[in-house]
């Protein structure tokens, strides 16, 4: 679980980054801070959003617009591409993993378990391509080969096989839509 413990602060680090590049003049205290934010949010369009300055590692600032209440519950919507990002840091950190590392050689054990996959690109598929969005897929062109049948999977689930297994075989099954590396394809869940 240690990428829930630096989850917070990498979030934090770099929303202070984006709020900082856009701010004028640089921010010293914790009301500029703010200031400088909701300016970002301002000239962005953005009206819905949160703010959390740390100080020595607590909380020592919050602000909130829009819908959003500083303590309420919020959906997911993105959060799970943070924790991914955030996860394979870790692993990279760690040296398990690199950003030119290819599907075939993260998923080894997995596809010498499910067989290859349909589209033989997706095993040269980087790890630096999946976090960037630019590894073949295009919600556009298919939609997501994964989310709609996971959640189909699960209302039904038997627990014969696991919902990871199950949606890379469903990846496995397609073929990409776009050469890999070839162009950005993100679409939000919104």
């Amino acid at each position: 679980m240690r990428c829930f413990r630096v989850l917070i602060p990498v979030l934090l680090l770099t929303a202070a980054a984006v709020v900082f590049a856009a701010a004028e003049a640089r921010a010293q205290t914790v009301a500029e801070v703010e200031q400088a934010w909701r300016g970002w949010m301002g000239r962005n369009g953005r009206t819905t959003g949160g703010l959390a300055v740390l100080h020595q590692g607590r909380v020592a600032h919050e602000a909130a617009m829009g819908r959003d209440g500083i303590g309420q519950p919020l959906p997911m919507a993105s959060l799970s591409k943070a924790v991914t990002g955030v996860c394979i840091a870790g692993l990279i950190d760690d040296g398990r993993l690199a950003f030119d590392t290819p599907l075939s050689q993260a998923l080894q054990r997995t596809i010498a378990r499910l067989g290859t996959p349909a589209d033989r690109r997706l095993l040269g598929v980087t790890i630096a391509q999946l976090l960037t969005h630019r590894a073949g897929f295009d919600p556009d062109k298919g939609g997501d080969p994964a989310t709609a049948p996971l959640g189909a999977y699960l209302a039904k689930a038997t627990a014969t096989r696991t919902a990871f297994d199950e949606g890379v075989m469903w990846i496995f099954r397609r073929a990409l839509p776009l050469p890999p590396g070839e162009r950005y394809a993100y679409r939000s869940a919104a």
